[in-house]
C-alpha cells in the first residue's frame, strides 16, 4: 500500500510536527518513543519537512509501505500528538494574563483544530481551563475570598470580536445599564455588528449579535456612541428631563470631536430632544463651555 492513497492532506499535517520552525515541532527526544519499525517512515517524513517541499511525495510514495503498519504509525503518532499538543497549550497558557477568554484559533498554531479542541477539553478537566461555551474557553482568575472571577458579558463579547476582526454596538437595557441611567442587569444582551449574526449561550446569560446597517457602526466615542443607543432605547416619549440632565453630566466625559462626529449619525428626534433643557446632540460641545 502506497503512501498516495492517504493523500497529500494528511502528509501536509504530519509536516507541520516534523518541521523545526513550527511550534508544533517534535523536539527529539519524542522521536526515542517510536519503534523501530516506525523510525525510516518517520526519518522520510522529516526529510521534506526539512526541505519544506510537498513534491517530496514522490520520494514517499517510492516507499512501498504495507497499510497496516501505516495504519498503526497514524495510530501510534496522533496518540502521541494529543498530549504533546496539550503540553504546548499549557505552556502557552502561561503567556496569556489571568482573566483572558481564548477560543481554538488561539491554538491552531500547536496542532490541528481536532487536536486542540481535545487538548483543551482536557485542560478543562485538569481545572486549567473554564469552558464559558461551545469553543469558547476562559483562563480562570481566581481571588482568595470571591472564588472564579468570571467575564462579563461585554468582555466574552469584545473577545468575540477580537476574533472574528467584527465592530460590535453595545444596545438596549446593557448600554443604559453601563451609562448608570439603569440598575437593571440583563440576562440577554444584544449586540449590533458587522460579523456573523448569533445567539451564544454562556451560563444562564446569552449573547445576541445582530447585523445592522455600516452606519450604526461608525460612531467614534464611547460615551456617545452609548448615549444614542440608551436614547433609542428608551424612546422619544420616554425621555424625561432627569435622563437629560444625567446624559448631559456624562457627555462632560466625551471629547468634542466625537460628541460631534457622533450627532451626524443619531436619529433626528434625538438630535431635537426639547424637555426642561434643549439637548441637541451635534450641539453638545456646550456642555463644556457652561
Amino acid at each position: 500500500m502506497l503512501w498516495s492513497r492517504f493523500g497529500a492532506c494528511f502528509f501536509c499535517e504530519l509536516l507541520a510536527y516534523f518541521h523545526p520552525e513550527s511550534p508544533a515541532y517534535f523536539e527529539p527526544e519524542t522521536m526515542a518513543y517510536f519503534e523501530p519499525e516506525y523510525l525510516q517512515f518517520i526519518n522520510s517524513i522529516k526529510l521534506c519537512a526539512l526541505k519544506s517541499n510537498k513534491n517530496q511525495i514522490k520520494f514517499l510514495n517510492q516507499k512501498a509501505i504495507p497499510s497496516q503498519i501505516f495504519a498503526i504509525f497514524r495510530t501510534k503518532l496522533f496518540e502521541m500528538v494529543r498530549p504533546i499538543v496539550e503540553h504546548k497549550i499549557a505552556e502557552v497558557l502561561k503567556t496569556y494574563p489571568k482573566g483572558s477568554v481564548l477560543f481554538v484559533d488561539n491554538f491552531l498554531d500547536y496542532g490541528n483544530p481536532e487536536s486542540v479542541k481535545k487538548a483543551l477539553l482536557r485542560l478543562k478537566e485538569k481545572g486549567i481551563l473554564v469552558s464559558l461555551a461551545h469553543g469558547i474557553y476562559f483562563y480562570p482568575k481566581i481571588d482568595k475570598e470571591l472564588g472564579v472571577l468570571f467575564p462579563s458579558t461585554e468582555e466574552i463579547a469584545e473577545a468575540i470580536a477580537r476574533r472574528d476582526k467584527a465592530r460590535i454596538v453595545l444596545t438596549g437595557i446593557q448600554a443604559l445599564n453601563k451609562l448608570g441611567l439603569s440598575s437593571q442587569v440583563p440576562m440577554k444582551v444584544v449586540y449590533l455588528t458587522d460579523g456573523a449574526a448569533r445567539s451564544i449561550k454562556v451560563g444562564k446569560r446569552t449573547i445576541t449579535f445582530k447585523n445592522t446597517s455600516p452606519k450604526n457602526l461608525l460612531t467614534h466615542g464611547e460615551i456617545s456612541g452609548l448615549v444614542i443607543q440608551a436614547l433609542k432605547t428608551i424612546g422619544q416619549s420616554k425621555v424625561d428631563n432627569e435622563t437629560i440632565f444625567k446624559i448631559q453630566i456624562l457627555l462632560k466625559k466625551e471629547k468634542k470631536e466625537n460628541i460631534l462626529n457622533d450627532a451626524k449619525l443619531a436619529p433626528a428626534w434625538i438630535n431635537k430632544i426639547r424637555k426642561a433643557h434643549l439637548l441637541i446632540v451635534g450641539k453638545f460641545y456646550l456642555v463644556f463651555s457652561s
